[in-house]
């Protein structure tokens, strides 16, 4: 092929002019180009030896850890891939967003889970593209709910409409809808006391736990009247989503003298079902 091309020819000019730094440079990184690591290796620590100071050098250290870091990424195995998917995250560099791409389409579903979990705080539009896809049409539940977990943290605002409807669908597991929600709490931060309002009074049980959940997130103290009537509410999800939503504002002025109260026989009744 290509990089076979490019050894013989690298090989060539080492040979032609054996004092040649640059040719030398070369053939490494034509070794690693054709996946031949073990050569790589070799001719890396006779350059060393011959070139002390250059050897370190950013620029060449750099080509050799991505040389095998994208080797590793080719990997028939597994676990090797998963290690050059880490190392491609926190090498922090533009290279590593090829490799991490390669990790989101990854066959294997631990591999798909690995990569988006690396990604959630990126904003790379080739990234976002794909995990938007993957919250529409992966076929594993773990895995999409972790895509869909990142659209909120990488803030994909062209995912609002899929994540509502992910919340209002009945027959969804719960799984994908508390993803959904908590993406929803994060890119939908502007809502107005009428929004929560009309939220709280759904008929969707989802959308009156996006309520709690926005006021809980934002911290929306004078907007816990919602939670109070929300802990009679039909659905156990949402009872139990106004509990922590109550608790957890307990230490606020005026909240936690009618919290007490208020829960404790709910929670007593919820023991007895």
């Amino acid at each position: 092929g290509d990089y076979d091309s490019a050894v013989k020819e690298a090989l060539e000019a080492v040979r032609t002019y054996p004092e040649s730094q640059v040719f030398e440079e070369d053939l490494i990184r034509a070794y690693l180009k054709a996946g031949n690591e073990k050569e790589a290796l070799l001719s890396w620590k006779r350059y060393a030896k011959k070139h002390p100071e250059k050897s370190k050098t950013r620029g060449i250290l750099e080509d050799v850890a991505w040389g095998v870091i994208e080797n590793g990424a080719k990997s028939s195995y597994p676990q090797v891939r998963l290690i050059a998917l880490i190392a491609s995250y926190l090498g922090q560099d533009a290279r590593g967003v090829d490799l991490l791409e390669r990790g989101l389409k990854d066959q294997n579903s631990r591999l798909r889970q690995v990569a988006l979990q690396l990604v959630k705080g990126m904003y790379d539009k080739r990234l976002q593209a794909l995990v938007f896809n993957l919250a529409k049409k992966e076929p594993l539940y773990d895995v999409r709910a972790e895509a869909i977990k990142c659209l909120g943290t990488m803030q994909i605002k062209e995912a609002i409409p899929e994540l509502t409807r992910i919340v209002a669908e009945r027959n969804l597991c719960d799984k994908l809808r508390v993803s959904a929600i908590a993406s929803l709490v994060l890119l939908k931060k502007d809502m107005s006391s009428q929004d929560l309002l009309k939220l709280s009074g759904s008929e969707r049980s989802g959308f009156r736990e996006l309520a709690l959940a926005v006021i809980d997130h934002n911290e929306s103290f004078k907007e816990c009247e919602i939670a109070f009537q929300l802990l009679n509410d039909p659905s156990r999800d949402v009872r139990k989503s106004a509990i922590h939503t109550l608790v957890f504002m307990r230490d606020q002025e005026g909240i936690g003298a009618k919290t007490l109260p208020k829960i404790l026989p709910i929670l007593k009744d919820e023991d007895d079902e």
